[in-house]
This record gives structure tokens, sequence and C-alpha cells, in this order.
């Protein structure tokens, strides 16, 4: 099972021009991301920082609330919600300070979808000594990456959300033996605690699990190359299409409009109460979301390669019906 699990994983490293030995599989992104953090807490202590971003992820908010209060470390939130999309780096980078140890930020934000600059403040902190990790949830598979470029200590990416492979399916990327070094498994199992042992030999085999996830994960590749792919550029005119439609009637689209994204999320008009909306988006069955952002309730839509003018025009019937 070893070899399957390398041999699966190659493919995906290729796709995101990392090093198959830096990549290792995880169920997802906030296994990853947990992984991570309670390596990185035993060398956090009193008076330390930890910085994160007010666009952050729920669940990775509470995991460094928890991190911090284990460890006496300080958590501080970069207040970028609202902040021009060339002024965010600055700010991230800004709000270090000489106690900072670690930084997390999110390269496509879920939310607010925005992507962030991960390059840039990546760089900057990493001049600092501060140790950078990027929440990347929503990135492989929807914009091109290459892991190396982004230059963060540590990557956790999903497979399921825009590769299209089977639910439960992410990669934790920790490139070097100096950064794998820094890792220990969630789960002790067969793997052992050899920190010389690279950390995909040290996770995979944490007891009875179903690998079927991971072993299938190429043909959703082969897939999302073949077929969604191709069809990236028409989901992407629709996303343009439905964002002009809601911004003509008076939703505020949040951040830039990025051409490499297939989501956007919008700020509700005045009067438009957003549980009614809620509400009407389930009742109709438009698979679209309204989240809490750090500035207020927000309409996020993700326009993927299967959607259709007609999933479109429901959406926007939903949407003139609430203004009405």
């Amino acid at each position: 099972m070893d070899d399957e699990l390398a041999a699966a994983i190659v493919p995906f490293a290729e796709a995101l021009g990392a090093d198959p030995g830096d990549v290792a599989w995880v169920p997802n992104v906030t296994f990853g991301l947990n992984l991570i953090a309670r390596s990185l807490m035993g060398r956090l202590e009193p008076g330390d920082e930890v910085l994160l971003t007010d666009l952050e992820y729920g669940s990775q908010l509470m995991l460094w609330h928890w991190v911090c209060e284990r460890s006496g470390a300080v958590l501080r939130l970069a207040p970028i919600a609202g902040t021009p999309p060339h002024e965010i780096a600055d700010v991230i980078v800004g709000c270090a300070s000489p106690a900072t140890r670690v930084a997390l930020v999110s390269h496509v934000t879920s939310a607010s979808a925005q992507r962030l600059p991960v390059e840039d403040v990546g760089r900057r902190l990493r001049e600092r000594g501060v140790v950078v990790v990027v929440d990347g949830a929503h990135a492989p598979g929807q914009i091109d990456l290459d892991l190396p470029s982004v230059g963060c200590d540590y990557y956790a990416g999903n497979l399921h959300k825009w590769f299209g492979t089977a639910r439960s399916a992410g990669v934790l990327y920790a490139p070097g033996a100096e950064a794998q070094r820094g890792l220990d498994p969630l789960v002790v199992g067969w793997g052992g605690t050899d920190r010389a042992e690279p950390i995909a030999r040290r996770v995979h085999l944490p007891g009875t699990v179903d690998p079927s996830v991971y072993l299938s994960a190429p043909t959703g590749l082969s897939f999302h190359r073949e077929v969604l792919t191709p069809a990236r550029p028409a989901a992407r005119e629709r996303l343009a299409a439905a964002a002009g439609a809601l911004e003509r009637r008076g939703w505020a689209r949040v951040g830039d409009h990025q051409d490499d994204l297939l989501m956007a999320a919008f700020q509700p008009p005045a009067g438009v109460d957003p549980d009614r909306l809620e509400a009407a988006l389930e009742a109709a069955r438009v698979e679209a979301i309204v989240t809490a952002g750090a500035g207020g309730r927000l309409l996020r839509i993700c326009v993927a390669w299967y959607t259709t003018d007609e999933d479109i025009d429901r959406l926007l019937d939903v949407v003139r019906a609430v203004a009405r």
C-alpha cells in the first residue's frame, strides 16, 4: 500500500509543480492544518504571537485560539476585510511584530472569495523568520498553482473542491527534509514517529482506513485535465455575466475582479434580508450560500464547469424576488 499511495500522489505533485517527496495525503485541509498547528505548538512560548487575518476560515480561528490558549501565545488578526487589494500584503505584513512566530493566510478566502497575495506575504514574513502556513482549501484545481513559487513553509490543499476527486482527498505540502522534520502525525500508527522519515510515510498508515479515495484520485485528475479544464473559460464567462447582473441590481462585489477565479462574493443592497435570501435560495434549490463575512453577511456563488445559463437565471430570479 505504501507504494500504491506514493504512486497515486505523483501526478498531483507534478500538477502542483512540487517534488512528490514533499507531498503527503491527508483527508482534507482541516486535517492538514491541524497537523501543522499542533506540530508548531511545541515551538510557541508565552508572549509569542500567531498572525491570522479577519478573513480566515472559522474553524482555523478556533484551531489557533486553541493553540494559543495552551501555549501562552497571543493570537493577532490582520484587519484586511474591505482593504483595497493592492494594500492587503502591506496590512498583513504590517501587523507582524518581532514576537510573531507563525502566520496563516488563505490562498483563496472561503466566505469572501478573494485571492490573497500569499507569495508577497510569505516572502516578506519568512525574511523575518516567521513560519508561513497557507490554507489552500479553494486553490488547487481552480487556479493554476505552482507550490514552490508560493514560497511558504507549509501548504494544505483540498482536491475534492476544484480538481473533481472524490470527497476526503487533500494534500499536505512540506518542502524539504527540514520542514518535514518539524511535523508530527496527528495519529501515531505504523508509520511511526521518526522525524528522519518523510512525513508521507508517517501519516499514511494511521490504522484501518479506506484508501480508495486516494488511489482513485489520479482518475479525477485525468478527468479534470481532459474535460473540466477546457470548459473553464466558459465557466469564467458565466461568472462574469452573473457578477455583472448582480452588480447592476446593487450587489457590491467583494474585492477586485479576479479573472482566474470561479467564485465570487457580494454584499447585498440595503433592504435585502439575508435570512430571507438564504431561505429563498434553499426553496428554489439554488446552490449558493449566504456566509458570515468580516463585513457582514455575504452571498457567495461558485460557477463550476457544469453550471448552466439556466442555473444563473434561477439565481437571479431568486435575487429579484427577494429584493421585491
